[in-house]
């Protein structure tokens, strides 16, 4: 039996536009660091399928140290990763998921149709 994982609303790069920058700084790090958490129970409990629902980010443009932690912890996962981009990071020209080189592991849904 097949191993699945399924998260979502990861909301990575939310503003926090309430905290002063240093904590906004903080909270954004906080973030990274429970997606590369993710991807380490991913592996560690041999999933074979892990489904990223939506909102992964929270909007765009992405911070660079963000695009290039996600890019990371995806290369280091064994499992088939799905992506459903959400309306907070819709799958647009500019969007990360057309622009970065996701590794081949990395499947991401681009239209709201099955065909």
């Amino acid at each position: 039996m097949a191993k699945i994982l399924h998260s979502g609303d990861i909301h990575l790069d939310s503003a926090f536009a309430d905290l002063p920058q240093d904590k906004q700084r903080e909270k954004r790090l906080a973030q990274r660091r429970l997606f590369s958490k993710l991807i380490d129970v991913a592996n560690e409990e041999d999933v074979e399928v892990l489904i990223l629902a939506g909102d992964i980010f929270d909007s765009y443009p992405i911070y660079p140290e963000t695009e290039e932690s996600f890019l990371r912890d995806l290369k280091r996962t064994n499992a088939k990763v799905f992506i459903t981009p959400g309306n907070h990071d819709p799958y647009t020209a500019n969007s990360p998921y057309n622009r970065l080189s996701l590794p081949e592991n990395v499947c991401v849904f681009k239209s709201n149709t099955l065909s």
